[in-house]
């Protein structure tokens, strides 16, 4: 099923699944119908042409970033491991209403959803070969990336993803944040990478997909609780961020009993 927008995907899995669980991060869970009620009770707060988060992996921030979204302005997610010169940088150049640092949670009614080919995302690259360059994405261009994605690599309603990957990076949005809501699943939220932890909400969480990184992956196998990790939940691995050596793939699929889909 496609969308015109992540925020009518949204709109549709809390109609579809209002009591279904949509977010879990620590001793925290929340339903589809809370995390809708909650986007449009941001939403209807926000004003600008273009907004920006300043937030690390938390439940507040999937609720700010399809908040922000929802009220028609353009996201700017900002990587709060930034240095303030380069957080500065960004700001100077998006130019955004306000930067959302804290999320005050409140219900809100259901709003006209935005125009499919207006401005959704402001997304800065990663600045390694210079000063971070922003790319605008519609709202219509996201959504056909989640259909493109879904045709290829299709979910079951109710998957379980987990989500290590910081969630201002396009990675974790595309196949954590927009996966999860388009298969009306649950995102498992690591606020902080620890493999102890990783390795603990595999098995704790049934977790069925698993987007990582060569580094994550490398990284997990290290350790000693790898081995007696129960991965049978576990039917697929996406690998992005870098590219993924061939051993190491062989080593993980071999491992964990999933196939890895490199993107």
């Amino acid at each position: 099923m496609s969308h015109p927008t992540v925020v009518h995907m949204l709109a549709a899995a809390a109609a579809a699944r209002p009591q279904g669980e949509a977010l879990v991060c620590g001793d925290r869970r929340v339903t589809y119908g809370e995390y809708f009620s909650w986007v449009c009770g941001l939403s209807e707060k926000l004003e600008g042409q273009r907004i920006a988060t300043l937030l690390p992996n938390s439940i507040e921030t999937c609720i700010a970033m399809f908040g922000v979204m929802a009220s028609g302005a353009q996201l700017v997610p900002l990587n709060p491991l930034y240095t303030k010169r380069e957080i500065d940088e960004i700001v100077a150049d998006a130019q955004p209403a306000a930067v959302l640092r804290e999320v005050a949670l409140s219900k809100g009614g259901h709003r006209e959803p935005p125009n499919p080919d207006s401005l959704a995302l402001l997304q800065y690259t990663g600045g390694t070969t210079g000063k971070a360059k922003g790319v605008n994405l519609t709202h219509r261009s996201i959504a056909i990336n989640v259909a493109q994605r879904e045709t290829l690599l299709a979910t079951a309603v109710g998957e379980r993803i987990l989500c290590v990957m910081p969630l201002f990076h396009s990675y974790a949005m595309a196949m954590g944040l927009f996966l999860a809501a388009n298969c009306r699943g649950t995102l498992v939220i690591v606020e902080r990478y620890k493999p102890e932890i990783v390795l603990d909400l595999i098995q704790k969480e049934r977790i069925t997909i698993f987007p990582g990184s060569p580094t994550l992956f490398t990284g997990l196998m290290a350790h000693p609780d790898f081995a007696k990790t129960d991965w049978s939940s576990v039917h697929t691995c996406f690998s992005g961020s870098a590219a993924l050596p061939e051993e190491t793939l062989k080593r993980w699929e071999a491992a964990v009993g999933a196939q890895v889909y490199e993107g």
